[in-house]
């Protein structure tokens, strides 16, 4: 087999092999959707609807209904969810950035904006946020004491889901 032959052969079975994870990647995606309808959907609903709890299996694992709650600040929301934030104690969750772009080459101004930040330097920028992980866990902390918190400024998406123990 000449050497020509023999890379035509490889790219030959790289593109098959492109071919078949593109291929597994799509059924995945697939499987992944069919796994969280029957968990956020299907299986809450069912043990809801005939008044089931949680569920022990043959195989030991026993599938339990959990609360569960995402939640995210859109740019619009953000200054008056920071502000609810402040207003009612909870600033801590806020997180402060200041960050400062320098050049190529302006290294040693690096340097010296790390040490001690001026006035002098362009480009500084204060950035606040609020960690997706912290939000969720604020939420859903504040919901299981049935606190009042705005739900709307807060994006909470409230729904059940089935918990494989």
């Amino acid at each position: 087999m000449s050497d020509l032959e023999r890379v035509t052969k490889l790219a030959k079975q790289l593109v098959k092999q492109k071919a078949d994870i593109a291929k597994l990647e799509e059924r995945l995606d697939e499987a992944k959707k069919d796994m969280g309808k029957i968990e956020r959907e299907d299986l809450p609903d069912l043990m809801a609807e005939i008044g089931v709890e949680s569920v022990k299996l043959d195989s030991g694992e026993t599938i339990m209904i959990a609360s569960e709650c995402n939640a995210s600040i859109s740019k619009a929301n953000q200054s008056k969810a920071f502000a609810w934030l402040a207003k009612h104690g909870y600033a801590g969750i806020i997180k402060t950035c200041v960050s400062v772009s320098f050049g190529k080459g302006d290294h040693d101004k690096a340097e010296a904006a790390r040490a001690a930040l001026s006035e002098s330097y362009e480009g500084v920028t204060l950035d606040e946020s609020v960690h997706p992980s912290t939000l969720k866990s604020f939420v859903k902390e504040r919901l299981e004491h049935a606190d009042k918190i705005p739900l709307d400024l807060f994006g909470v998406f409230q729904f059940k889901k089935a918990i494989v123990k």
